[in-house]
C-alpha cells in the first residue's frame, strides 16, 4: 500500500488552509480561503466559466439519499418539486 492510498481524503480548500496556516495563522488562512472563493464566484458569475468540481464521484445510492433529503426540504416552506431523471452525459471520445 502506497502512502498516497491510505490518505485520508480532505476538501480542497482546507487543504490549502492547513498549508497556509503555519506563515499566516488561523486569521489569515480564513481569509485566503475567503478570497480564493470569492474569486472563483466571481468567475463563475462575471465571465460565465463553467465550474466542474473535481471531487470524487458519489455513488448512485448516495445521490438517490441525497435527493430524497433535499425534495421534502424544498416541500416545507411551499416550493413545488418534480423529480425527473435526466441522461447521463456521454463520455467524451
Amino acid at each position: 500500500m502506497t502512502a498516497s492510498s491510505n490518505r485520508r481524503q480532505i476538501p480542497y480548500a482546507t487543504f490549502i488552509g492547513q498549508k497556509f496556516l503555519p506563515r499566516l495563522a488561523y486569521h489569515g488562512a480564513i481569509w485566503l480561503i475567503a478570497d480564493r472563493l470569492g474569486r472563483l464566484v466571481c468567475k463563475i458569475l462575471h465571465d460565465g466559466v463553467r465550474y466542474v468540481e473535481q471531487g470524487q464521484e458519489t455513488t448512485p445510492s448516495a445521490k438517490k439519499r441525497r435527493v430524497q433529503k433535499m425534495a421534502p426540504a424544498l416541500r416545507k416552506p411551499g416550493y413545488a418539486v418534480t423529480l425527473t431523471p435526466i441522461a447521463p452525459e456521454p463520455a467524451p471520445t
